[in-house]
């Protein structure tokens, strides 16, 4: 019985996959092959596939690509795909001749939590005891669109949770404030600024300006 040979190398920043066919008209089943820019990165991150090294006796017609189960609607021998989300992902291409006969290759491709941002805004650099102030968190983001959770530490032995917060010192004195940012998959960033804390002054109450990092 003659056996149809499965190849799969690896190349240095190239992945080169080949799958098998099946040829139902009778005819010689195609080989599928895909070649990818990378195999794994931090997500959200660009991977260029190419199936053009696939062959057939005849002509192939058809280069059907999927994206975890998911047709990529007009794609030719070559495309381009986003993995927007962490985690492994299956691509496949499947090729088909003009004789109906087709083959498919799959590969993996893994798409590494990357870590939020942290950004940290106050409203006042220089507060005054006993007056409020706020600590915005708002800005920081998470590349792959993920939500994310807020940990506040102001030095003074009080902490809080959520994006936008607000809080008074009781003395004066320089603390640091500290923010802390978690996305689902339990990536964390943090942003901190030293803030001095300062009595009214004559005449009436102003504090500093407010501050971004």
């Amino acid at each position: 019985m003659k056996k149809i040979l499965c190849l799969c190398n690896v190349l240095v920043l190239l992945a080169l996959i080949a799958g098998c066919g099946v040829a139902p008209s009778g005819g010689r089943a195609p080989r599928a092959v895909i070649v990818a820019s990378s195999l794994r990165g931090a997500a959200p991150f660009v991977v260029d596939f190419d199936g053009s090294r696939s062959s057939d006796d005849g002509e192939i017609v058809a280069f059907d690509w999927t994206f975890d189960g998911q047709l990529e609607e007009q794609a030719g021998p070559r495309c381009t795909h986003t993995f927007g989300a962490a985690g492994a992902h299956e691509v496949a291409l499947t090729v088909r001749d003009a004789d109906g006969n087709s083959a498919t290759a799959r590969i993996e491709v893994v798409a590494d939590n990357a870590p939020p941002l942290a950004s940290l805004r106050l409203s006042d650099g220089a507060p005054v005891v006993h007056t409020p102030m706020t600590a915005d968190g708002s800005g920081s983001v998470d590349p792959e669109g993920q939500p994310l959770a807020f940990s506040w530490d102001f030095g003074d032995g009080s902490t809080a949770q959520g994006a936008v917060v607000t809080h008074v010192y009781d003395e004066i004195g320089a603390y640091t404030v500290t923010l802390v940012v978690r996305d689902e998959a339990g990536a964390e960033a943090s942003a901190s600024h030293r803030v001095l804390v300062q009595t009214p002054p004559s005449g009436g109450c102003s504090g500093g300006r407010p501050i971004g990092l």
